[in-house]
C-alpha cells in the first residue's frame, strides 16, 4: 500500500512562518488536469491526502475528493480549519474518509506569534474543540497534526487530546527547507532532545512522531504543477510533469526511500 500527498494549491489564508509551501509556482493545473492526474495516481497509490496551502481555497476540492473516492482511494483532507464549514462536511459524507486538523498550539497568542491566524480567526482551544465536534458528529476519522517548534515545545496537549480523542496524532519536528523557509525558520528550530521531551511528555497518547531527518526522502508528494517533489538534503527536488511522462517515469527521477516511508508509519489502518 502506498499513499500520496497532493499539494494542489499554494494559496493559504494564514502565514505560518515555518511552513514549507512554495509560493513560486507559475503554472496552474486546470480542473480537468487535476482530475486526470488523480486518475493516474490512483493506479499507483491507494490513499490520497489533499494538502496546501489551504486546500479549501481550491474550488476544485470537492470534485477532486469525489473523483478520488470513485477511483477507490482512501481520501484525506489536511486543513487549518478556518474554512471548514458544516455545509462542506455534510456534502463530503461518503466521499471523504479522514480530516486532518493542523493544531500547533491551543493558545491564541502562540498561534498569532507563529503566523497561524488571519483577520477573521486566531485559533484557540474552543475553536478547535468546536471543529472537532462537528467533524466527529458526521462520522469522519480525525487526525491531528502538530509541528513542534521553539514556541510550543513546552505546551501540554494532554487535556485537549483526551477530549479530542483523535484516531491518529502525528507530531513533527519543525523542518528547515532551503529556498522555502530558511529566512524565518531559525527562531523555531528545536533540538532532537527538545523534541524527544515533547514526545515523552505525551507518550500515553501514542503519538506517531517524525524527527526532521525522518521526513527527508520518505514522502510521495505532488505539487501544484503536477510534479512529484521530495525533501532531500533539506531542499525540494522535483520531477518532470506527471501528465506528460506518467507516474512511474516521474517517480524514477526522485529518491523516495520506501523503508523510511514504512518506518515513519506511512502505512496504517486507513
Amino acid at each position: 500500500k502506498l499513499a500520496v500527498n497532493f499539494h494542489h494549491t499554494d494559496l493559504c489564508n494564514m502565514r505560518c512562518e515555518f511552513c514549507f509551501r512554495n509560493e513560486k509556482f507559475q503554472t496552474k493545473l486546470t480542473t480537468s488536469d487535476k482530475l486526470h492526474l488523480i486518475y493516474l495516481l490512483s493506479k499507483k497509490f491507494q490513499k490520497i491526502t489533499f494538502v496546501g496551502g489551504e486546500p479549501l481555497l481550491d474550488y476544485d476540492l470537492k470534485e477532486m475528493i469525489i473523483e478520488s473516492k470513485k477511483l477507490g482511494m482512501t481520501t484525506m483532507l489536511v486543513t487549518n480549519g478556518s474554512l471548514l464549514k458544516n455545509s462542506f462536511l455534510d456534502d463530503m459524507i461518503g466521499h471523504l474518509d479522514w480530516i486532518g486538523l493542523s493544531v500547533d498550539a491551543l493558545d491564541s497568542e502562540i498561534n498569532k506569534k507563529e503566523g497561524r491566524f488571519n483577520q477573521q480567526i486566531i485559533p484557540d482551544l474552543n475553536f478547535y474543540l468546536k471543529l472537532i465536534k462537528n467533524i466527529k458528529e458526521r462520522g469522519y476519522k480525525l487526525k491531528i497534526n502538530t509541528v513542534v517548534h521553539q514556541h510550543n515545545k513546552n505546551c501540554d496537549f494532554s487535556s485537549f487530546l483526551k477530549e479530542a480523542d483523535p484516531n491518529r496524532w502525528k507530531v513533527f519536528q519543525v523542518l528547515r527547507v532551503e529556498g522555502i523557509n530558511q529566512q524565518t525558520i531559525s527562531e523555531y528550530l528545536v533540538s532532537k532532545q527538545d523534541f524527544a521531551d515533547f514526545i515523552s511528555k505525551h507518550q500515553q497518547f501514542k503519538p506517531i512522531y517524525e524527527k526532521d531527518d525522518d521526513m527527508l526522502d520518505s514522502y510521495f508528494m505532488v505539487n501544484a504543477e503536477g510534479r512529484f517533489f521530495s525533501n532531500s538534503n533539506n531542499q525540494h527536488t522535483t520531477s518532470s510533469e506527471i501528465l506528460r511522462n506518467g507516474v512511474d517515469a516521474a517517480l524514477q527521477e526522485l529518491k523516495v526511500d520506501i523503508s523510511k516511508f514504512n518506518q515513519r508509519g506511512g502505512i496504517y489502518n486507513w
